[in-house]
């Protein structure tokens, strides 16, 4: 990871690295468990490569709407949905 100020560069194994402007590409970094443990009921995943872990979402026309106690709600176009799972029983 490399952040210069106006810009934030990370690297990833999956996504290779990625270069993302401030503020208008990223708005913050969330580190978590590099385990990928997490208490969160669900995962929701989108095309970008984001991955939200939340308790609660909800469907609406053309969205889903995810709830984060963090970042409050976020809104996610169905085109952009890639997946919801359960994370834990």
């Amino acid at each position: 990871m490399r952040c210069d100020g106006k810009t934030l560069q990370l690297n990833s194994v999956l996504f290779g690295t990625r270069t993302f402007n401030l503020p208008s590409e990223a708005a913050a970094l969330v580190f978590r468990d590099p385990t990928g443990s997490t208490n969160n009921l669900w995962q929701v995943r989108i095309h970008d490569g984001s991955v939200f872990y939340t308790d609660t979402f909800s469907p609406e026309v053309g969205k889903v709407i995810i709830r984060d106690p963090t970042f409050g709600a976020y809104s996610v176009p169905l085109d952009q949905l890639r997946g919801i799972r359960r994370n834990r029983p």
